[in-house]
């Protein structure tokens, strides 16, 4: 078109056409004492204008979108849409406002053009919302698309929408979207009655590939299975870098078709639960203990007990850019824990549900309801997307298997709502607080005088109780009519030729004692490549000080522990007692319900052609192994069994394998409790308390573990990001497992650890912003690029001197526009002369604004963030919104 028609026609709404070089000043020059003032007029009518279009109400797509639950020829995808801006009398929108949203599933990208050729281009996958009418989006080419249909958002479901698809191939990669339509006239009632390309608001595109068939041969040209395991995301302990990491190095959603990316990425991810958690602002992180920005924002501030409460804590976790986008690159298998609902929780209560808080039965289903409105579930009642006020249990009843072709079968277990016994009834009450007072009020406290003692008999009367309490045949965690399903389940898969049959559930199943530091000490001093703790010549040295060994030290002596920290001697002694005399102190997991957990072996083992675990919970990396021998399985596990050394357990005697992952942000019990100790002592304590299971224990890391199958191999990464305190983070390579069967006809199974493989180069590309690119070679081969402290520092300091160089650029600016206007405008300029030239369509933008991620049902602050024009988002720098008692 001409130049001319092109000026002539209005601009799409939401847009201001730039003004042209010609006739700069139509009608004659103007002073310079004028144009400040009748520049300032028209941005104030250039904002009111663009504040009315944005006020109107309409629908607004923050929390991106998801799809879950696999099938061969089906997946449920998910959005929300949110109600924002005001009716023109100036009222908030209609609480049961709703929303008719079209929805697609292509087998190709969408396409999206500007549609005035003078405003910046817009790229596909861009997190900052467009004005309305900036764009044109959708699929030109309706035979790309292969389903769609409309659906309702409304209130009753907190406007999320959800969309189980189905008649789809496995094997094709499909792309999927949202956008809000107008159904209200009758004559527009299906999706094809829209145009293809719209210039109305929409969501962020998803991506995701739906597997074979159980047995059905996996397609080799994809390269192995991958999926990502993730557990416990909690707002107030830092920020979600593993989610970041996991969608940056291998999500693929930006990645159109390319075989070489297709053998890396993600084909589905699994949340094993604490998905968030419901405390609030008092604990679990304090106000000390947490990242300052991130617990200011937590919504609500208060504990989640209600409905509303636990709807608001959904829309602030979904706020995190890197758990959007990992959302948008693969489906995800969820399975909620305790912290969904409160913490601990059984069938009929929760440790930490009080009565003032009202019927737990209330308060449990609302979580549940929740959970199910804010994650791509297939719910249990075949009730998505519609309102339901059932106050039935049903909705608990999620357990389900979920199966890759050939490669893998991934039975995934709900052990919190449906049969569980309540676990916080142990006699001994808190195992760490009680053992500490026994030694305190003993006469012989000091370590070197136990042996033989009453301490030593009372400590071993403690043990005696505690393993015929969590042996008990009535305590249950998964139940009768689940654990037959498991049976069922795990032998069809093995019959029809699948390889792996995987449990996929909460918490760690094999044995896990507890850290024994007198032989951790012993070990890491005869290895000679761990250095002692400063100020002391040997690990055993250190040991025998923390825990006054002898009596001798003076009464206020104080001895000190990692990172400078005070040691309590009380505490020392009952974590040196604990390993000694090997008492079990977690009741909340499979530990506590050894009863259980043999029947769950007992499902698992000998049906599975090769059988693996993976759980989370615990907040820290374990990789072991389960024998095979039933034996083994008891309440004190191999040891009891006489596997008490690393070779006890011959390559192939190992039944299942087991791959615990690390949380997201939450730290773990020991780093929690006893921070004072060195993961180093810790760790390796673990690994002798448990010699002939435990291979890899790593403590006080955050990440996730990447698994890879195929027919021949299971491979476990544990994926680490060390540090979730600051907004810059290194990946690095906590471990790397391969298991495989072992060639002889005796079969089993042998795990192997292995060299680190290389990370994808992509998940080490820093963004534009110079604070945070500092990867380097050694970083991409999954080994980081600095030290923790040193990178912290640093990102520290550049922060500050941004800050200050900030403030003293605003401050010469403010100044010198001051002086202008105080010459110019108060004063009068008497030498001011019309008719100057140039070019005053003015190349700067609008000050940039700070995304507001915390204000989330608020789009206005988004509109105008588009009407600014920033698209600068970071990937690594993740967006911000801004009495101690261990949990998980």
């Amino acid at each position: 078109r001409t130049e001319a028609r092109r000026r002539a026609e209005p601009p799409p709404a939401g847009f201001t056409r730039p003004r042209t070089r010609t006739d700069p000043h139509p009608g004659g020059p103007r002073s310079p004492a004028m144009i400040a003032p009748l520049a300032t007029i028209a941005l104030l009518a250039t904002a009111f204008t663009s504040g009315a279009r944005a006020e109107a109400v309409h629908g607004a797509f923050v929390h991106g979108v998801a799809s879950g639950d696999p099938t061969h020829d089906s997946v449920v995808i998910w959005t929300r849409v949110t109600p924002t801006g005001r009716d023109p009398g100036e009222t908030d929108p209609d609480p049961n406002v709703s929303f008719d949203v079209r929805w697609r599933v292509a087998t190709t990208p969408p396409t999206s053009a500007a549609v005035d050729p003078d405003a910046r281009p817009v790229a596909e996958g861009s997190r900052v919302p467009m004005a309305p009418g900036s764009t044109v989006f959708g699929w030109s080419d309706s035979s790309k698309v292969a389903r769609a249909g409309i659906a309702t958002a409304r209130a009753e479901r907190d406007w999320t929408v959800k969309v189980d698809v189905a008649g789809l191939s496995h094997g094709v990669r499909y792309w999927y979207a949202f956008d809000v339509v107008d159904t209200s006239g009758g004559s527009k009632t299906r999706a094809s009655d829209f145009p293809p390309m719209t210039r109305e608001r929409r969501s962020e595109t998803g991506t995701f590939e739906l597997p074979p068939p159980k047995g059905v041969a996996y397609p080799r040209d994809h390269g192995p299975l991958r999926a990502a395991v993730f557990s416990c995301a909690n707002w107030g302990w830092g920020y979600f870098h593993a989610y970041d990491a996991a969608a940056r190095g291998w999500g693929g959603v930006d990645e159109v078709d390319s075989v070489a990316e297709d053998s890396r990425r993600l084909h589905a991810w699994f949340h094993l639960g604490d998905y968030y958690y419901e405390y609030g602002q008092t604990h679990y992180p304090n106000a000390d203990e947490s990242v300052p920005e991130r617990w200011r924002s937590l919504d609500p501030s208060s504990e989640t007990v209600t409905l509303d409460d636990y709807r608001r804590r959904h829309r602030l976790y979904r706020s995190d850019p890197g758990l959007q986008r990992l959302h948008a690159s693969a489906p995800v298998v969820a399975m909620w824990d305790d912290h969904e609902i409160a913490n601990n929780p059984w069938m009929n209560g929760a440790e930490d549900h009080q009565a003032w808080e009202g019927d737990f039965k209330t308060r449990a289903r609302a979580a549940i309801r929740a959970y199910h409105e804010w994650l791509p579930t297939r719910e249990p009642g075949g009730s998505n997307g519609d309102s339901s006020e059932d106050d039935s249990d049903s909705d608990y009843y999620y357990n389900r298997t979920v199966h890759f072709g050939d490669v893998a079968s991934f039975h995934v277990l709900e052990t919190r709502l449906t049969a569980r016994t309540d676990p916080n009834a142990n006699p001994s009450g808190n195992v760490w607080a009680n053992l500490t007072k026994e030694i305190a009020a003993s006469a012989t406290k000091a370590p070197a005088s136990w042996p033989g003692s009453s301490l030593e008999r009372r400590i071993r009367a403690i043990k005696t109780g505690l393993d015929a309490y969590r042996s008990e045949e009535n305590e249950s965690m998964a139940g009768p009519g689940q654990l037959a399903w498991l049976a069922d389940e795990v032998t069809g898969s093995a019959a029809s030729g699948v390889a792996w049959q995987v449990i996929a559930q909460a918490s760690p199943v094999m044995d896990m004692m507890s850290p024994d530091l007198e032989k951790a000490a012993d070990a890491l001093d005869g290895d000679a490549t761990t250095p002692p703790p400063t100020g002391h010549g040997s690990w055993r040295a250190a040991l025998e000080a923390w825990t006054d060994w002898t009596g001798t030290a003076l009464p206020n002596a104080e001895s000190f522990g990692d990172g400078g920290r005070a040691v309590p001697v009380g505490a020392a002694r009952a974590l040196l007692a604990a390993g000694r005399y090997r008492l079990n102190w977690n009741f909340d997991d499979w530990r506590g319900y050894a009863a259980e957990r043999r029947r769950l072996l007992k499902a698992l083992v000998p049906n599975a052609n090769r059988a693996v675990i993976i759980g989370g919970d615990s907040h820290d990396s374990w990789a072991g192994v389960i024998a095979a021998d039933e034996t083994h399985w008891g309440a004190e596990g191999s040891w009891a069994a006489g596997a008490r050394d690393p070779a006890a357990l011959e390559p192939g005697s190992a039944g299942a394998v087991e791959f615990d992952t690390p949380s997201v942000s939450p730290p773990g019990a020991f780093e929690q409790s006893f921070a004072w100790c060195p993961s180093e002592l810790i760790d390796r304590g673990h690994l002798e308390a448990n010699p002939g299971t435990l291979r890899h224990a790593q403590t006080g890391r955050r990440g996730f573990v990447m698994i890879t199958a195929d027919a021949d191999e299971f491979t476990a990464d544990f994926v680490l990001t060390p540090t979730v305190r600051s907004r810059g983070y290194s990946p690095t390579c906590g471990g790397s497992f391969v298991v495989t069967e072992r060639a002889d006809s005796n079969g089993g199974l042998v795990l192997t650890e292995r060299a680190c493989p290389q990370f994808p180069s992509r998940l080490f590309t820093g963004p534009a912003d110079p604070r945070f690119v500092d990867w380097s070679a050694g970083a991409a081969a999954g080994l980081g690029s600095a030290s923790t402290a040193d990178r912290d520092e640093r990102i520290k300091t550049m922060d500050e001197t941004w800050i200050f160089g900030v403030f003293l650029g605003a401050f010469f600016v403010v100044g010198f526009a001051a002086g202008l206007t105080w010459r110019k405008g108060a004063c009068g300029d008497v030498n001011a002369r019309g008719g100057a030239g140039g070019d005053d369509r003015g190349t700067g933008r609008g000050r940039r604004r700070q995304r507001n991620y915390h204000s989330l049902d608020d789009s206005a602050a988004r509109d105008r963030d588009a009407a600014d024009g920033d698209d600068r988002q970071s990937e690594i720098e993740m967006g911000s919104v801004g009495g101690t008692r261990p949990s998980r």
